[in-house]
């Protein structure tokens, strides 16, 4: 019985470290992706992403989501299914001005760039 509650404590402890392979570089706010190995592609879409989505709150909130496989505002985990609730949410906010806050031709691109992350912190 000891032997199978620390087999369960061990996978549970490795599982939620699956999180931690993403590199990042700086500090408290300025925490972001280190994008260094990312493909010439996937550093484009780091650049959409960051022009669009730090315009509402910082990419340290979405560097934490990924790290800790959880969304700090809801508290609810951070999952492919979550993502993609979210990025949907995020497009159709709109600025004061009633036009989209990230225009249609750049979802792709932030779509793709957050997938790539769901799948580099799977790892």
């Amino acid at each position: 019985m000891k032997k199978l509650l620390v087999a369960s404590i061990a996978c549970c402890f490795f599982a939620s470290a699956a999180y931690a392979e993403i590199r990042t570089v700086g500090r408290g706010e300025q925490l972001r992706f280190d994008t260094s190995s990312y493909p010439a592609d996937m550093k484009k879409n780091n650049e959409v992403f960051r022009l669009n989505c730090t315009k509402c709150h910082s990419e340290q909130r979405v560097v934490m989501a990924y790290l800790t496989g959880t969304l700090s505002y809801a508290r609810q985990p951070f999952d492919m299914d979550t993502m993609q609730r979210v990025i949907f949410t995020m497009y159709r906010k709109t600025s004061g001005n009633g036009a989209l806050a990230i225009p249609r031709s750049h979802m792709k691109n932030i779509s793709a760039y957050m997938k790539y992350l769901m799948m580099e912190s799977s790892r």
